[in-house]
């Protein structure tokens, strides 16, 4: 090897190394002592890994070849005839030493400062936060996260994209499975704001404020039907009670509103249309029957009514509170603001 080489990438092979020098630009094979040079390309500067394909380099077996050691995720072998079961983050390995089962219920946000999508295990008496979903990549900005149980399936609606797309939690089975159709403007931006999906009927609803309808597909995004369009003004946030047969939205117009429907889009109802500022997010008390929501900026006031539009209450945070984004009803009421959660109580 010359004395000047700057060794950046390197593979064992037949008995001879083969490396790139930065130095040349040359990536060269030479013996194990050092001698016999050969220069096998030239010509090759910025090269940042180096390897050799050739099918005879793997070969062997192990008890993880077949079925994956019968193991759920992940099988890793510890010698030829030895191996240990491992699950994919947010599983847990069972008794069996074998299956993987989800960790039941978890905090599901986006973080669109990193363009991230995150699920962390919490208990309101531990300080501690464990991870519960694996990095989901090439996301730009989740508006909104909704999940299907049943399926193991993740949400999420991207506003910069124009899309709606899923995920199985251990990560496979992702796919769009609503697109951005170009209709006279040619920015897919902002053209979905929210999600809610129907678990029971399998079925999920969106809103679009661009051409102001809300929309229903099934959840694979198969027979996409407009459900409301005409009298509604840049729907945003959506929730769905499907045992009540109720479809809640917000809108942001001219005059900010709350309005309820049959999940068939019939029987439409302003519940609320003194609204002091455009809303962020809606959720819903399913058991006590109440509509919750936060508002887009500045706010560190949370509202609520029962699903007839009466019995209004008020929940003033604390005053370094402000700029909720996001909330959610799951035995206490879940705040998201400034990538902060928090619990401010319970519901009862």
């Amino acid at each position: 090897m010359p004395d000047a080489a700057q060794v950046v990438a390197a593979v064992f092979y037949k008995g001879r190394i083969i490396y790139s020098d930065a130095n040349d630009g040359n990536i060269r094979s030479i013996n194990l002592d050092g001698s016999n040079s050969t220069v096998l390309r030239n010509n090759a500067a910025n090269i940042s890994s180096l390897n050799i394909y050739d099918p005879h380099l793997q070969t062997g077996s192990n008890v993880c070849e077949q079925n994956k050691g019968n193991c759920s995720h992940l099988c890793i072998p510890k010698g030829s005839d030895h191996r240990v079961c491992m699950c994919a983050t947010g599983y847990s390995l069972q008794s069996d030493g074998k299956s993987c089962a989800g960790i039941s219920d978890f905090i599901l946000f986006s973080v669109n400062s990193g363009y991230d999508i995150m699920g962390i295990k919490y208990n309101k008496n531990e300080s501690k936060v464990q991870q519960v979903l694996g990095p989901l990549s090439k996301v730009s900005l989740a508006a909104k996260v909704d999940f299907h149980a049943a399926e193991d399936y993740i949400y999420w609606v991207d506003i910069d994209h124009g899309t709606i797309s899923r995920t199985h939690r251990d990560g496979t089975g992702r796919e769009n499975i609503i697109e951005y159709v170009e209709t006279g403007d040619p920015t897919p931006v902002d053209q979905f704001t929210d999600i809610a999906v129907d678990w029971i009927a399998q079925n999920i609803y969106w809103s679009d404020p661009k051409e102001n309808v809300i929309e229903v597909a099934r959840l694979t995004g198969q027979y996409r039907y407009v459900l409301i369009s005409g009298g509604v003004d840049q729907p945003s946030a959506l929730a769905v009670d499907p045992e009540s047969g109720y479809l809640f939205w917000s809108e942001s117009g001219k005059i900010p509103l709350i309005a309820r429907a049959g999940l068939d889009g019939k029987k439409q109802t302003i519940l609320a249309q003194e609204i002091i500022m455009p809303i962020k997010d809606i959720t819903l008390d399913r058991k006590n029957k109440r509509v919750y929501w936060c508002y887009s900026v500045g706010s560190n006031v949370l509202e609520s009514m029962d699903y007839s539009g009466g019995s209004k209450m008020q929940l003033k945070l604390s005053s370094n509170i402000k700029n909720a984004v996001a909330l959610n009803v799951f035995k206490w009421l879940r705040l998201h603001y400034e990538q902060i959660i928090a619990l401010i109580g319970t519901v009862n």
